[in-house]
């Protein structure tokens, strides 16, 4: 199932409001920068060196950023409209001759043929916009090189943090993600209807040609920068951040529990 017109023009719109936000949480938040680190160590550990890297639902450029400074060649695309000038900004302040920009709908990611690629990322959810996201997966193949790899950021239905707004009787609120169909986010006053994966519901989705290579918790025992009364005991945040840094390295930090999870497949054609 595709993604309604309506869908994709409250993403546009949302979402080129809330970029300047990311792009100060970036610059301040402890867990933002934990969580990207997360996400690069994730990536880094499977790219090779000078790859081609195409990323869906690039936002401000952040991530798109970091990969062109570590020598990647870089199509970063988005459909919000504010995508472009941030992208376009970094490119210059950081002299990022491998960067660059097209404005694209994940559902017509075929239209780069006949470019391949040796790397698709995704980050912070951006696959959690769609219902039916195996429409795009389905697409990966006609643009990747052989053995090529895809990285998903997916927001996971199981996030116990949540779960806490019960205690305060907010019931809607603390199982949102449980509630079958999605839910609705209010991204800068725009509806977008959200949908929540486990790891196993994306493998299924990918297909049979694709091989699962890693799947990790992100944000399994902190809460996410919308808890802003914890974050802002700074002393607090960073031991939560400590604890799960841990729990990641002796493997304790189940995949399927946390704000998101982070993924990765190989082709195997």
């Amino acid at each position: 199932m595709k993604v309604s017109n309506k869908q994709k023009e409250q993403v546009n719109q949302g979402f080129s409001e809330i970029y300047k936000t990311y792009e100060e949480l970036s610059q301040t938040s402890l867990v933002d920068q934990y969580m990207r680190s997360c996400v690069y160590t994730h990536v880094n550990s499977l790219i090779s060196p000078n790859s081609s890297l195409l990323e869906l639902n690039c936002g401000s450029g952040i991530d798109a950023a970091y990969f062109a400074a570590q020598g990647h060649s870089v199509l970063a695309t988005d459909i919000a409209q504010s995508s472009a000038d941030y992208v376009a900004l970094k490119k210059e302040q950081f002299d990022l001759k491998k960067l660059s920009f097209q404005y694209l709908d994940f559902e017509e990611i075929h239209k780069l043929k006949p470019q391949q690629f040796d790397y698709i990322f995704s980050n912070f959810g951006g696959f959690n916009c769609v219902s039916s996201p195996e429409y795009t997966f389905s697409q990966f193949k006609d643009i990747l090189q052989p053995g090529g790899i895809v990285t998903l950021c997916v927001l996971s239905p199981y996030y116990p943090w949540e779960w806490l707004y019960a205690l305060k009787g907010k019931f809607k609120l603390a199982f949102r993600r449980l509630k079958k169909g999605g839910t609705v986010a209010n991204v800068e006053g725009k509806a977008v209807h959200t949908f929540y994966f486990t790891p196993k519901q994306i493998q299924q989705k990918m297909g049979m040609d694709f091989q699962l290579i890693n799947v990790e918790s992100l944000g399994f025992a902190f809460p996410s920068v919308n808890f802003e009364k914890v974050h802002q005991r700074r002393k607090l945040s960073k031991l939560l951040l400590k604890i799960d840094k841990k729990l990641h390295q002796w493997n304790l930090a189940p995949a399927a529990i946390g704000d998101y999870f982070v993924i990765s497949f190989r082709w195997v054609n």
